[in-house]
């Protein structure tokens, strides 16, 4: 028995008028309670579930360059995405973006535009950003986004490109240049 009920029962027999204002008071309070906690419960539930299923392969992103998006699958990175804009020939541009918690395609959007119509333009979705593949599993570090710049230039570019880095990317441009 409840520990309140069990009070409010023994106060029956001292005073009755008091014992159905109280009980009456407290099983209200109780009911509130308890609807409030449960309301409280299904809330956090449905929240947990959501944010389960929102998942990044749910998440739609809008392309962030008018480029063609495609992927390849990179030893060290997992699938990597990049636009390309080949209308043009001549010497290849691979476009690099930051690195932040926002980074992607987007960054280059207006290099990508102003040299699309002059030469063939490349923009890469480092690991981890944009329409690339994120793994809880694979560490993170230069090395990493050094190897997937040299591996997107061998196997997908096949040629010398000039590359422009924003940022810290610059210094895995860099590394990728000594490899």
């Amino acid at each position: 028995m409840h520990p309140v009920r069990r009070a409010c029962l023994i106060a029956v027999n001292k005073n009755r008028f008091t014992l159905k204002t109280k009980q009456t008071i407290d099983d209200k309070k109780l009911f509130q309670r308890a609807i409030l906690l449960g309301g409280l419960t299904v809330a956090a539930a449905a929240g947990y579930k959501f944010a389960r299923a929102v998942d990044e392969q749910f998440i739609h992103l809008p392309k962030a360059v008018a480029g063609e998006l495609l992927s390849f699958s990179s030893t060290t990175a997992g699938s990597l995405a990049y636009y390309v804009d080949q209308q043009q020939s001549g010497q290849p541009l691979l476009l690099l973006h930051s690195i932040n918690a926002a980074a992607s395609s987007f960054e280059m959007k207006p290099l990508f535009e102003y040299f699309g119509g002059r030469r063939p333009v490349y923009s890469l979705e480092l690991p981890g950003f944009g329409f690339a593949e994120r793994s809880a599993h694979r560490a993170y570090v230069p090395e990493t986004y050094a190897q997937s710049i040299v591996e997107m230039i061998s196997s997908q570019i096949g040629a010398q490109v000039d590359v422009v880095a924003l940022s810290l990317s610059s210094e895995f441009a860099a590394r990728a240049a000594l490899n």
